[in-house]
């Protein structure tokens, strides 16, 4: 039996399929962000962990997921950029493409910019 949102997150990650792309569980977690009845702040929660831990194919899910930026300012996301390049230089081209999707949606919408 599943009890957090945790709990579930660790079992799809332990149950996904082999040949799974990071992508693909994070397409999975983004689409449960507007499922759940707290608005997926427990799943964002877990995210935050996930971001800050130590297994870098956690952090490319949670780096993955898009519908909701890792964090809420653009020196925010350069930030945890900054430190996941400096660990894991491999996550280079997943960290450039959340801060050109940051600087896109909010080149799009000016009134969305801290």
């Amino acid at each position: 039996m599943i009890g957090t949102t945790e709990e579930m997150m660790e079992f799809l990650w332990k149950r996904k399929a082999s040949n799974l792309p990071p992508a693909g569980l994070a397409e999975v977690f983004d689409r449960l962000l507007w499922c759940m009845n707290d608005n997926g702040a427990e799943l964002l929660a877990v995210r935050a962990k996930w971001l800050a831990g130590d297994d870098i194919e956690r952090v490319q899910v949670a780096l993955m997921m898009d519908e909701v930026f890792p964090c809420s300012t653009r020196d925010g996301i350069t930030s945890l950029c900054e430190r996941l390049t400096s660990r894991w230089p491999e996550l280079r081209l997943e960290c450039e493409a959340v801060v050109l999707r940051w600087d896109e949606q909010h080149k799009a919408h000016p009134s969305n910019q801290p």
